[in-house]
């Protein structure tokens, strides 16, 4: 198992090089914009590992497989950082708001923008028979031309929850409120839309059900077009609310952790496991799944209300876990630090290297070495084109705040 071996050391490399373990003391502010960035370096390798993952000749094979469920634990640690930085910053910076929309948004929103255009014109490569109207609508963003980019399209949306309700509120709790019900409500739309239009009958019976109704059936009405079709949409979603609940209560929360400490890491650490095997396995063994509208041949909503309930203890509980275990060690070294710099453009330029040299490797006779080289060509890839992307996008966001 060539790939699973090496870059597994190359993760356990870049968590340990560098790190500092504070011994019977603590470190009194364990996500300090130093130590975020320097997590946030290896997040995106390990979403990247995750996606490679779950391409088909990772799954036959087996290599790589601890990473095939544990994506949505990665974002959720993106949208924890989010949150927490947001109201931090505003809590901390006088007239923060009123520059919310150049400091935040643009910087999310210009890659989203430039990113669509490199994919746009990707896919008349990769799908040269997609409708017109797909094609144009991907250019803005209103279907996804890069499956992976619905993340930015969450932040912003989250973004804009946070200066509406922190502006123009002034009680807080009402604010977190506002931000916690509107999470409900996007997960909703997951929940009850499922991954694609099932509700559109054809002939008196739902059209997914029949071959037919894959071959024919209209393009936007098929599997996660829109947005908010897909579970990854929204199972670590909440983890931005909580960010910000930290944020605001942190001198409270660092006590109540300090208290018989590690028994609580030891705990948090104990849930995690429980809950992941409790839905992987148990759960999964018995059908329960978010795809199960293929087996009964109905929405099965509650599958994913529970599916989703489960996931969120999960990923919350890894937050927590993270936020502890950054309060006994300090996580940095040159590598991380770089990556932490340009987690958003790796993300948003994996996708490229998956589709491209997935055509090129994985053609036939695939072997061991060949998913090694792909998995290589797919870092390498999206690490050169990150630092191109970055390039471009601080260029335009340059000349747009002059």
């Amino acid at each position: 198992m060539l790939s699973t071996l090496v870059f597994l050391i190359l993760v356990e490399a870049l968590i340990l090089c560098g790190a500092k373990f504070a011994g019977k003391g603590f470190i009194e502010n364990p996500f300090d914009y130093k130590s975020t960035m320097a997590v946030r370096g290896i997040l995106p390798v390990c979403i990247i590992l995750h996606h490679i993952s779950q391409t088909k000749p990772f799954q036959t094979s087996g290599e790589l497989s601890m990473f095939v469920n544990i994506g949505f634990l990665f974002v959720g640690l993106f949208f924890f950082f989010s949150g927490y930085g947001l109201y931090k910053s505003y809590e901390r910076k006088e007239n923060y708001l009123d520059v919310f929309f150049s400091k935040r948004i643009l910087t999310v929103l210009i890659p989203l923008l430039v990113m669509n255009v490199i994919y746009f014109a990707f896919s008349f490569h990769t799908e040269p028979q997609m409708p017109s109207a797909k094609r144009f609508l991907s250019l803005t963003g209103i279907t996804l031309a890069n499956s992976q980019a619905w993340y930015v399209i969450v932040a912003i949306i989250m973004y804009m929850l946070f200066y509406f309700s922190f502006k123009f509120i002034s009680n807080k709790k009402i604010s977190l409120a506002i931000i916690f019900a509107a999470s409900l409500i996007l997960v909703s739309l997951f929940i009850f839309g499922g991954h694609f239009f099932w509700w559109v009958k054809d002939y008196g019976s739902y059209w997914w059900l029949t071959e037919e109704g894959w071959k024919d059936g209209k393009w936007w009405r098929k599997i996660t077009c829109w947005w908010f079709q897909g579970e990854w949409w929204v199972n670590s979603l909440i983890t931005f609310f909580c960010g910000i609940v930290v944020a605001m209560n942190e001198k409270k929360i660092i006590e109540f952790f300090k208290k018989f400490y590690w028994v609580k890491f030891a705990l948090s650490l104990a849930v995690i496991i429980f809950v992941h095997y409790l839905w992987v396995e148990k759960l999964g063994n018995k059908g329960i799944n978010y795809w199960d509208e293929f087996d009964f041949g109905k929405p099965m909503i509650d599958h994913k209300a529970v599916l989703w309930c489960i996931q969120t203890v999960e990923v919350i509980f890894f937050c927590f876990f993270v936020y502890m275990l950054m309060m006994k060690v300090e996580f940095g070294n040159p590598v991380i630090k770089f990556l932490g710099n340009y987690s958003l453009e790796l993300y948003l330029m994996q996708g490229l290297g998956l589709t491209f040299f997935a055509e090129i490797f994985f053609k036939k006779n695939i072997t061991e070495n060949i998913r090694f080289y792909f998995a290589v060509a797919v870092f390498a890839s999206t690490f050169a084109l990150a630092l191109a992307f970055k390039f471009i996008c601080s260029k335009i966001l340059s000349a747009i705040r002059k």
